[in-house]
């Protein structure tokens, strides 16, 4: 998968404070690139639509993975044992 250009200057910055990268945006187009994001930079990488998917999951009950969206979503069924983490990370 390629890197939106959109994306370049922050992946140039390589952040590296922080627990995870947040991208708040419903209009960027993000869920394509959110495992690659995460592999470049070493850490999570949340978006809005992805964060909204895992709520909305979360709220049905759904515990299947979801590959390919990051590992919020990869990893959904953990998350569901490890209550507030979301809000830690992005807190």
């Amino acid at each position: 998968m390629q890197i939106f250009a959109s994306y370049l200057p922050g992946l140039a910055a390589r952040p590296r404070s922080g627990q995870a990268i947040v991208l708040a945006c419903t209009n960027w187009k993000t869920m394509d690139v959110l495992e690659e994001l995460e592999q470049r930079l070493g850490k999570p990488v949340l978006s809005t639509t992805q964060v909204s998917l895992w709520a909305a999951l979360r709220m049905i009950g759904e515990t299947e993975a979801v590959p390919g969206f990051g590992r919020l979503l990869r990893q959904i069924a953990d998350s569901r044992n490890r209550a507030g983490e979301l809000s830690r990370i992005v807190g």
